[in-house]
């Protein structure tokens, strides 16, 4: 699972030097997964990527 984490947070990383907003670059993430193990990741991802932009609208 940790080299999953790692591979998709490259994959995004490189998606985001491309000026790709991240939440498309998740999009793109989930379509090209090839198991359950990296949706469930990526989900996690956009979630916390949601969570994080939720307490910046709550503090702001």
């Amino acid at each position: 699972m940790q080299s999953i984490l790692k591979c998709a947070i490259a994959r995004l990383e490189d998606l985001s030097r491309q000026n790709v907003p991240i939440p498309r670059g998740l999009d793109l993430l989930e379509a090209s997964a090839q198991s359950c193990g990296e949706l469930v990741v990526i989900n996690v991802m956009r979630d916390c990527f949601h969570e994080l932009l939720q307490e910046q609208h709550c503090h702001a």
